[in-house]
């Protein structure tokens, strides 16, 4: 009997990385660990990403993508059918990142993101994720009501990863690498996933060795290359020699 293969869902995930305060510790990367009831990776810590939607091939929402733009992604990711799905990339990514730790990469005008520790705008995103998850509102909807645009140009391609073939839920997915936003804090769902740490590459692969940090293949892969990099600023300059071709 001809065994069928599940086709793999394209998908993005961010790489978030901060600079740390000690000369000890080069840079960290946000990990988020998986619910334990989930069908995909259950209890595994991941960085934060998720599956395209159609909503994210759309014009209207390319539109608002700044820095990056179809024929700019296509030249980026080039082994991807059109450059409609290229941008996408960037939107699902971005969404993503803010339906499953809170933080938008978005901004309003200039080259700041926006800030979300004030009070009230943090009180009204909160609110808009929550609707964005529950389906009753769409990303586009919520970045016209607050005028604002998606700072594509802040997310840095890195790898590409496709989940191997017997497993039955298999995603397509570009990774990208991106510094932490200024004036925004983790918030995680709570429904995909449970808790969230800041951790050095180093010592989430100590970790896993040891048996306390479970970790797909891909992403235990991705932290030993973040490992050989001195600095942040060294592991974003790879990505741009990688953008340029």
């Amino acid at each position: 009997m001809k065994q069928i293969f599940a086709k793999p869902k394209k998908a993005s995930t961010v790489i978030i990385l901060r600079e740390c305060d000690s000369p000890e510790c080069r840079f960290e990367v946000l990990m988020m660990k998986r619910h334990p009831g989930n069908s995909f990776v259950p209890g595994s810590y991941v960085f934060p990403g998720g599956g395209m939607d159609e909503s994210d091939m759309e014009m209207r929402v390319h539109e608002l993508c700044r820095g990056v733009d179809r024929d700019m992604a296509a030249d980026i990711i080039t082994d991807i059918d059109t450059p409609e799905t290229a941008l996408a990339c960037w939107v699902t990514a971005i969404r993503e990142t803010f339906e499953e730790s809170g933080i938008l990469f978005a901004c309003s005008g200039g080259d700041s993101l926006i800030a979300l520790d004030p009070v009230d705008e943090k009180k009204r995103f909160n609110r808009y994720r929550d609707m964005l998850n529950n389906k009753s509102i769409s990303f586009i909807d919520i970045m016209q009501a607050e005028n604002l645009m998606l700072a594509a140009e802040k997310l840095h391609y890195y790898s590409h990863w496709i989940t191997p073939f017997p497993s039955p839920i298999r995603y397509d997915t570009r990774f990208f690498i991106a510094l932490a936003p200024e004036n925004q804090e983790v918030c995680i769902d709570s429904r995909e996933l449970v808790e969230y740490t800041w951790i050095t590459p180093e010592h989430a692969l100590g970790k896993n060795r040891a048996g306390n940090f479970k970790m797909v293949y891909p992403t235990a892969v991705t932290l030993r290359s973040l490992a050989s990099y001195t600095s942040v600023e060294q592991v974003l300059n790879h990505c741009c020699r990688v953008q340029a071709g």
